[in-house]
């Protein structure tokens, strides 16, 4: 298992509570000693996020997420929608068109935002999706100004394209790879989930957080790719066994720890 941030692990325990809930830092500190991370280490990640904005002080030792960090929330934790957040495919793409004369840390942004909807950077200043994502249009582009993309990116369908753009297209995503590591991760959590409970408390609140987080990693940055693509499968394996791992996960953890469900890694929005 991949080592854990103290910055990652703050943000996602915040994540467990109910909206809009705070959360004591003497309260991070005892959760974080769990993972080996020092006092010292967890209220220094926790004053890195006030600084940049993702934490609110709302009392004295008390912090809450911003609404800016809970949208970013709400973005991982749509995983659990499967594929309602699709619809059939009609050999139709999505683009973006960002605005000319962005610099670099503004592109970055964008290209960042773009990635984590599915889009894919073709031609200069061009990304690209299928067009099977259940929200329309209006509400996409909504989601992807929250999201940091350019107030003049422009968001359109395309219309019809010559076979041979259709399969470069359709060439931007390595489906092998994502469809192989999909089916590893759903191996690992159905282990996990039949030796867990037989595992000490403190062992099996580390598990669950870092291999479910990886699953959840995952399962948040799926380009949602529609089912021509031959991904759908292994998706939706996935998905079911993490939902199954959470339920196991949020017991363990609000049992130990008083909390109402289990971590949602957030690291899955960086990158």
């Amino acid at each position: 298992m991949s080592e854990i941030s103290p910055k990652s692990l703050v943000l996602d325990l915040f994540r467990v509570v109910p909206d809009d809930s705070e959360v004591a830092v003497r309260d991070l500190v005892a959760i974080t000693a769990l993972f080996a991370i020092t006092p010292n280490a967890t209220r220094v990640a926790v004053a890195r996020l006030a600084n940049a904005g993702v934490l609110r002080s709302s009392r004295r030792g008390h912090y809450r997420l911003t609404k800016a960090a809970a949208k970013l929330g709400d973005w991982v934790e749509a995983w659990r929608h499967g594929d309602a957040r699709l619809r059939p495919w009609t050999n139709g793409w999505l683009a973006v068109a960002l605005p000319r004369g962005l610099d670099r840390v503004e592109r970055q942004r964008c290209t960042r935002a773009l990635d984590r909807f599915g889009f894919r950077p073709e031609l200069a200043n061009l990304m690209v999706r299928p067009d099977n994502l259940a929200v329309d249009t209006t509400e996409l582009r909504e989601q992807l100004a929250d999201h940091g993309v350019a107030a003049g990116a422009e968001l359109f369908v395309m219309g019809e394209l010559s076979p041979g753009l259709h399969k470069r297209f359709a060439a931007l995503w390595p489906t092998a790879t994502l469809d192989r590591e999909r089916r590893r991760q759903t191996k690992l959590l159905q282990k996990s989930t039949r030796g867990l409970p037989t595992r000490p408390i403190e062992a099996a609140l580390v598990e669950s957080f870092t291999l479910g987080g990886a699953a959840i990693r995952l399962l948040a940055r799926d380009p949602l790719l529609p089912e021509a693509f031959g991904c759908g499968d292994a998706r939706r394996e996935l998905t079911a066994a993490m939902l199954e791992y959470d339920k196991l996960g949020r017991a363990l953890w609000a049992g130990a720890l008083e909390v109402a469900r289990a971590p949602a890694h957030t690291e899955a929005a960086r990158g």
